[in-house]
């Protein structure tokens, strides 16, 4: 509160993280009781059991609005993500197209387990993936300007398409939207510039990884969920400077 009053009297600017608060802050006014959780290096809010909701174009529209206008920016935006967490039946023709496949380690989904067992005792929370090496899978997710809704139960069952299909559909629309966007951190050590939420999800697409010019055939690394990291297998340094970055 204190800071609060002193941002007005000074006319200090808002902060990502004082607008995230308000944001979130609006959002239980609203009536959202689930988790609400401010991610500050993407800027973007986890919500329900692992959707996210960006926040970059909601802080934009409310800085550039009139002040008596930015109360129904911030609403507008806090609508959005509540229409987002309810379980309405989508077509697939209109979803298809925003189809993305997410990386998540099995630890986090272990932690959002507990939480739910925590939360609503015995029962049970299931979610439906393919795996990708020994601790992580491959989950669908609905792609949007605003946010990015993780499908934890899989293709809705009225889609007609089995998991395994969407997710070929997801990584299709992923190539659709890849460009060349590896850059070089270290001699001969990569790491992907897409900042778009997938980055890690490109390590579902070899041939973007046979473009990246290591020495030897591609290795990556994903030391975080926004993070990855590829060098050759012929290059004993990158590799060593790989696991210390990882590290």
């Amino acid at each position: 509160m204190l800071f609060s009053l002193l941002d007005k009297f000074f006319n200090r600017p808002l902060t990502d993280e004082a607008f995230a608060k308000k944001f979130m802050d609006s959002t239980r006014k609203a009536g959202f009781s689930e988790n609400l959780n401010f991610e500050k290096n993407e800027f973007r809010i986890r919500h329900g059991d692992g959707s996210y909701f960006n926040l970059h174009n909601a802080f934009r529209d409310y800085q550039n609005a009139d002040k008596a206008q930015k109360s129904a920016v911030l609403t507008g935006y806090v609508s959005t993500l509540l229409e987002a967490g309810r379980k309405t039946e989508t077509v697939f023709d209109n979803v298809k197209a925003q189809l993305r496949p997410v990386i998540r380690n099995l630890a986090m989904l272990e932690e959002i387990r507990m939480e739910h067992a925590r939360k609503n005792g015995d029962k049970q929370y299931d979610y439906v993936s393919q795996p990708l090496g020994r601790d992580c899978v491959i989950l669908l997710a609905v792609d949007s300007p605003e946010s990015t809704a993780t499908l934890t139960n899989g293709p809705e069952a009225h889609w007609g398409v089995t998991m395994e299909e969407a997710v070929k559909i997801s990584i299709e629309n992923l190539r659709d939207t890849t460009n060349e966007a590896f850059g070089e951190i270290i001699p001969g050590l990569y790491a992907g510039e897409w900042a778009d939420g997938y980055d890690t999800s490109r390590v579902l697409l070899p041939d973007v990884l046979q473009r990246v010019p290591v020495k030897g055939r591609p290795v990556f690394m994903v030391p975080s969920r926004d993070v990855l990291m590829v060098t050759g297998d012929k290059d004993e340094q990158g590799i060593r400077q790989k696991v210390e970055l990882a590290f």
